[in-house]
């Protein structure tokens, strides 16, 4: 072997205890190829990935230069397939002037110099090439063979050294990776309420990594561009600086929509853009920001100075994110503003509505704490927010002793159950004493089991002491209207009685044989005696519809029956005047309905009465006709109308009000109480339907009203009662007790009229002892007796204390209390039915046949 070649394979092989290969290395070894070859002059070159050449030394004459950039060399398609199966080949002149180096330009000039390119290859596979310029005449003694152990050494020195580069790449970047968690792992640890004092620390830690000067966070609003948080190394930031955002590197970054970066700004495809030439920033490494889902700004890190390497996946991972962290102290920086805000909107609020407005926190060590209160605390509690904003117990000293129980079990329960507190109690302010307090709040509870309430608390104070006087007049009224219901109740005993037994003892003389003119008068004390019965009915029923005691009855009738009756009534004072009546039924109207036809004859009554009264000449017409109906309900419209004196115009909206009568000569001529059509409107009402009137004077009146009703099955219609006779064969064994001789005797006499044999008792001692002595099928039980009344005597039958022989015996009351509180007391106590006085020989009949127990 050549010793020249020898030693130049010697002196490559020295390079591989080096930890890098030097520059001087590849130098050395072409110094040494060149006479070898022979060659004029010529390069080594590297094969990068991206199949450009990077050379390793170059010489120019019989100079060597340092190596240079080299753009890659594309040599025809033929040369790099034998280079590729490491065959050498000849290189054109073109190809080597279209590199534009000046050696080689002087190379290829010189006349009869060719290039050969060889191979440096290892195991087949190409390292790099060494391009060599050579005379025509010098090719012939060139003996290639013998340069392959330098060729391979080389390549295997291409080889190492690429693997020392890998490894230094892969260390540095091992380096730089651990400072990147380094610095991810304090920019998490910062901590502090300052978010702007934060993000100026996470800046300055990204500033120490990246090796740039400058670091900024900024924010985008429409087409302006506005620095938030800034840190340029070694100066003081400038904050709130507004820029043009087209002429920012923030609008690059959004145009890429992720991280956007550039080493060395002046030599790449932005080195026109607007923001180098107004800022110049070589380096710049910037990545979007979004806050709540909306596009915010940019986090960006940048330098004046042209970067020592390309920005790698390692720092876009890192820019990326720091960027979460940022979005997220920028979240919570928002939430804070908000927060505060809310909280100086509170504050507002809470001046302005009187009592507290309060937020707390119970933590599940049971401590707590007013995460705020309102100015109003003052006024509810004597305190201060600040005295209760780490513990809220300080409230609980000044809720009044006796109330604090029942203050913290509401409380309590309200907690475990999740339910809204409410309460009201007192509490001992130390300036305005013992006032009232009323409390509502709403629990919720945390993610770590703790409970947030939000609620009011407001001074009650002159509400309750406005209840308080409430609840005393309410009492007092309520003790006035039981006064009243007494009073009336005393009333209607003490009249009816006595009009009991003028109406009992008329009717009885009607019955025996009398003269004309003795009838006449006995017909004239019957009627007086009707009128007076009247206007006590008609104050009773105004009293107890005040009252709301009227009951209404839900029973099947006969429509028609109700008007007989009604035509029955009023015959007498229409025959007297001289006055026709007439009652028609439309076609289609029900014969059976359902409701009060008890209340639907009085309100007929009424208004038919009325239009007697005023009616001197011509008649009266009652008519009837379907307003509306389906299968089992109707609307019925009921109108009255008459011949009478009229009514003015203005005076109609005045006749349903209570005591109401149009002048006064009106009621010393037609008398009246002026309740009757008061009652007729609030019973028509209670009943459902309305009520109206027209008139014009001197041309009569209409009365009309609704009413809606059931329409009752046909199938259920009954016969009608029929009243025991004595021809009858039924013989009923009554006792009566009763304190009144006058109202003992009618009653009597209409029960023996009816079949019965009569024992009397003057009181309740009397009729139990009657009933301990022997039997009796019913009894009629007066209610007001001395020594022992109706009330007491019953409650002794029932309960077999007076050794009755039937302490189930029927007990029907007779009473001239018409009240609905009577007639409760009596069935409260065991009777079985009700009876006012003045008793009509049909009332008793009735009861008879209900129930006697005539054998």
């Amino acid at each position: 072997m050549n010793p020249a070649i020898l030693t130049a394979i010697l002196q490559a092989q020295s390079a591989f205890l080096a930890d890098s290969v030097a520059p001087a290395v590849w130098q050395q070894a072409l110094r040494q190829l060149l006479p070898l070859a022979p060659a004029r002059g010529g390069l080594l070159a590297s094969l990068r990935d991206d199949g450009a050449l990077g050379i390793l030394a170059i010489s120019e004459g019989p100079q060597l230069s340092q190596p240079a950039a080299l753009a890659p060399l594309q040599l025809p398609c033929e040369d790099w397939q034998r280079l590729h199966r490491c065959q050498p080949c000849w290189v054109s002149l073109d190809q080597l002037q279209a590199l534009n180096q000046p050696a080689l330009a002087w190379l290829a000039a010189q006349a009869g110099t060719r290039w050969l390119a060889l191979p440096l290859h290892r195991e087949n596979h190409l390292e790099g090439i060494a391009l060599l310029a050579v005379q025509e005449h010098d090719l012939l003694p060139l003996q290639l063979d013998e340069l392959a152990p330098l060729l391979a050494t080389l390549a295997q020195l291409l080889v190492f050294q690429r693997q020392k580069a890998a490894s230094a790449a892969e260390q540095a970047s091992q380096r730089r990776q651990q400072m990147a968690l380094t610095t991810l792992y304090r920019i998490t640890e910062l901590t502090g309420d300052d978010d702007l004092a934060l993000m100026q620390a996470a800046l300055q830690l990204g500033v120490d990594y990246f090796g740039l000067p400058f670091g900024a966070i900024g924010q985008i609003t429409a087409q302006d561009y506005r620095v938030v948080a800034t840190y340029l190394d070694g100066q003081t930031p400038q904050l709130a600086a507004h820029y043009p955002l087209a002429e920012t590197y923030c609008q690059l970054t959004l145009e890429t929509n992720d991280v956007f970066s550039v080493s060395a700004m002046g030599s790449s495809r932005w080195s026109q853009a607007p923001c180098y030439r107004r800022f110049g920033l070589e380096a710049y490494i910037g990545v979007p920001l979004r806050v709540a889902g909306q596009r915010y700004g940019t986090l960006s890190f940048s330098s004046p100075q042209v970067y020592s390497r390309l920005f790698d996946e390692i720092d876009v991972g890192f820019l990326r994110l720091v960027a979460r962290w940022v979005e997220t102290a920028l979240e919570r920086q928002q939430a804070r503003s908000e927060r505060k805000r809310l909280h100086e909107r509170f504050q507002k609020i809470g001046q302005e509505v009187p009592g507290l407005i309060f937020q707390t926190r119970m933590n599940l060590d049971g401590s707590s704490a007013y995460l705020y209160a309102s100015a109003g605390i003052e006024d509810i509690y004597g305190l201060q927010p600040e005295d209760v904003a780490n513990d809220a117990s300080r409230v609980l000293a000044v809720v009044h002793p006796d109330d604090l129980p029942a203050v913290v079990a509401s409380y309590m329960q309200a907690l475990e159950t999740l339910s809204h507190w409410d309460t009201i109690y007192r509490v001992n302010h130390p300036v305005k004493g013992e006032i009232w307090v009323e409390g509502h709040a709403k629990p919720e509870r945390t993610p770590e089991g703790d409970t947030i309430w939000y609620g009011i608390a407001t001074d009650v104070t002159a509400q309750k002491q406005v209840q308080l006087q409430l609840e005393h007049a309410k009492q007092a009224a309520e003790a006035a209207n039981q006064a009243k219901s007494q009073f009336l109740a005393n009333m209607s005993h003490e009249i009816r009685t006595p009009i009991n037994g003028v109406l009992g003892m008329t009717r009885l003389l009607l019955d025996t044989e009398l003269s004309p003119q003795q009838r006449e008068y006995a017909d004239t004390v019957r009627y007086s005696g009707d009128v007076l019965l009247s206007v006590i009915n008609d104050i009773l029923d105004f009293s107890k519809i005040e009252a709301g005691h009227l009951a209404l009855e839900q029973i099947d009738f006969e429509l028609a029956t109700v008007l007989h009756e009604l035509g029955s009534m009023m015959a007498l004072r229409i025959r007297e005047k001289g006055l026709h009546y007439q009652a028609e039924l439309a076609p289609g109207v029900p014969a059976r309905l359902r409701g009060d036809p008890g209340r639907l004859r009085q309100v007929l009554l009424n208004l038919v009465g009325n239009a007697v009264k005023f009616t001197d000449t011509g008649g009266v017409q009652l008519s009837i006709s379907v307003a509306s109906q389906s299968a089992s309900h109707c609307t019925l419209q009921f109108s009255v109308r008459d011949s009478g004196i009229g009514i003015p115009a203005e005076k109609i909206p005045q006749l349903f009000n209570r005591f109401s009568q149009l002048d006064e000569s009106t009621s010393r001529r037609y008398g009246g109480t002026g309740l009757g059509l008061a009652i007729c409107q609030q019973l028509v009402t209670l009943m459902g339907g309305e009520i109206r009137a027209s008139s014009q004077p001197g041309q009569g009146a209409e009365f009309s009203f609704t009413l809606p009703l059931q329409v009752a099955d046909p199938a259920s219609a009954q016969p009608a009662p029929r009243v025991p006779q004595a021809a009858n064969g039924q013989h009923y064994r009554v006792l009566l007790a009763e304190d009144n001789p006058v109202n003992q005797r009618v009653a009597v006499k209409m029960l023996e009229n009816l079949g019965c044999s009569v024992h009397t008792a003057n009181n309740g001692l009397h009729a139990l002892s009657a009933l301990a002595r022997q039997d009796f099928d019913i009894v009629f039980m007066d209610l007001q007796m001395p020594e022992m009344d109706g009330i007491e005597a019953t409650r002794a039958i029932r309960a077999g204390d007076a050794e009755v022989r039937d302490p189930a015996i029927a007990i029907v009351a007779l009473t001239a209390n018409a009240l609905a509180d009577e007639k409760a007391r009596c069935f409260a106590v065991g009777m079985n039915d009700f009876l006012v006085k003045p008793i009509q020989p049909e009332a008793l009949a009735g009861a008879l046949r209900q129930w006697g127990t005539a054998p």
